[in-house]
């Protein structure tokens, strides 16, 4: 059997294995689903690519692309847990939670794939709207109602308790 460092993502989806990503905990690489995306992309390229490229060899193929990506962020992550009859799309009868990205800034808006460009490039700071369960709680980049109040308290206590 051979082990590696390498997150099992590809391998887990060609074994037909029901496979998404979460984020539920802080780690040194971001806790944001971006960065998930981001990170899961290069690693499953870098482990699938290792023995062509050792060999000095050119990559034919990509098995894995941006748009696996998103599809792992979202119904996946539902799959995952046994939510997709409930949320993960935008169907009928499920619950609505979207999230709006602003795909317009310089660093989005560019040729080629929009997928790819949201995955390979966007951040936190690019999401412009957020409606969970139907109510809007975040607006044109800003966290609304007691959220923001609530983020912002607890950001403050840890800061004092690690100052301390």
């Amino acid at each position: 059997m051979q082990f590696s460092t390498f997150p099992a993502t590809g391998r887990a989806i060609a074994h037909g294995i029901t496979s998404g990503f979460g984020v539920d905990t802080i780690t040194s690489a971001g806790s944001d689903l971006f960065s998930e995306m981001r990170l899961a992309l290069a690693a499953e390229r870098s482990r699938a690519n290792a023995g062509t490229l050792a060999a000095g060899q050119a990559v034919p193929t990509v098995d894995l692309h941006p748009r696996d990506m998103l599809r792992l962020a979202t119904l996946d992550g539902e799959r995952v847990w046994s939510l997709d009859a409930e949320t993960g799309s935008l169907t009928p009868g499920k619950q609505a939670d979207i999230a709006v990205i602003d795909m317009r800034t310089p660093h989005l808006d560019g040729h080629g794939d929009p997928i790819a460009h949201l995955v390979l490039g966007a951040g936190p700071a690019d999401v412009e709207t957020v409606v969970v369960g139907g109510d809007v709680v975040k607006l044109n980049g800003r966290l609304l109602g007691d959220r923001a109040a609530a983020a912002r308290e607890l950001i403050a206590r840890i800061r004092a308790r690690l100052e301390a």
